[in-house]
This record gives structure tokens, C-alpha cells and sequence, in this order.
């Protein structure tokens, strides 16, 4: 069995003419809601499918960001009144602690829809915050920037003006 000293050459070589050229590029897409990148189509749009598109029960009632933490409140007493039924229902027969382990994955379900529907709003503040410190911390180099060219200006001054004193 022989082996190469070599690796063997990646498999987008063939991507490559005679020449050693690099290949085209892929035409621009037209504007729309897809897009195709590393050969899957990719949608633009990003949508949450609701807990009804799911098959799931809803529990809480409004979806507006205000009442959300009021909504995980409740959904959180509820998980844990839940729990502690399954904790005293251990002994009793399946039928009941079955439906109890069901109301809790319902529970715990909407209340992961109810935080990945926060996202949205928290990456935008993020986004926010983080601009704003770019921008501070640019200001901040301008304004360094500033003073090193009136220093780099002053001392080329007094260069110049000890010059002209000797030339006189």
C-alpha cells in the first residue's frame, strides 16, 4: 500500500481553471425574501412560529412585550404548583401523574416561547448599547488624536522658531 507525502488537494480544486485563476463569482440574487449561501436557500424573513403552528397549547394570554415578565410570573407558579402535584401524585396511579407531566411540558414550552419572543427586542438593545460605547470610545481616540496634533504641532513650531532665531 503506498502512501503520499502529501494530503490530498481539497475538494473545491476543481473549482480552479488551468490557470490557477480563482472562479467566478456567483451572480447577485435577485432582492426577495430567499437567498441561497453554502448551497441551502436561506429566508430573510425571521418569523417565531406561534405555539397554535406548533400544536401546543397557549397559556398565557397577551403577547406585548409589557406584560411578558407579569405572563413568566404566573407561568412559573404554575410550573411549580405542577411540579409539586407530580411530587405528591408519585404513588398514585400513571393516568393522573401522566396528564400533570403533560401540563408541565405545556408549561415549560410557553414559557420558552414567551423568552424567544423577547429576543427580538434585547438583541436590539444590545445593538443599541454596543454602538453607543463605539461610539464613545471613537470620540474618545478623535479627541486623542486632537491633542497628539497640537502637541506634534507645538513642538514643530518651537522647531521651527529655535530655526529661524539661528538663521538671524
Amino acid at each position: 500500500m503506498a502512501a503520499s507525502a502529501l494530503p490530498q488537494p481539497p475538494p473545491w480544486y476543481s473549482l480552479f481553471d488551468s490557470n490557477s485563476d480563482f472562479p467566478s463569482p456567483p451572480n447577485i440574487p435577485a432582492s426577495g425574501d430567499t437567498f441561497n449561501t453554502f448551497g441551502m436557500i436561506v429566508s430573510t424573513v425571521r418569523k417565531l412560529p406561534t405555539l397554535e403552528e406548533q400544536g401546543i397549547k397557549r397559556l398565557f394570554v397577551s403577547e406585548e412585550l409589557s406584560e411578558i415578565p407579569n405572563e413568566l410570573r404566573r407561568l412559573n407558579k404554575l410550573l411549580l404548583c405542577t411540579f409539586m402535584q407530580i411530587l405528591d401524585n408519585v404513588s398514585k396511579p400513571q393516568e393522573e401523574t401522566q396528564q400533570l407531566t403533560e401540563r408541565l411540558d405545556t408549561t415549560f414550552k410557553n414559557i420558552h416561547y414567551l423568552l424567544n419572543s423577547c429576543r427580538e427586542a434585547q438583541a436590539r438593545q444590545d445593538i443599541v448599547q454596543m454602538l453607543q460605547t463605539q461610539l464613545v470610545i471613537r470620540q474618545q481616540l478623535a479627541d486623542q488624536l486632537k491633542r497628539t496634533i497640537q502637541r506634534a504641532t507645538y513642538v514643530l513650531n518651537q522647531i521651527d522658531d529655535k530655526d529661524n532665531s539661528s538663521i538671524q
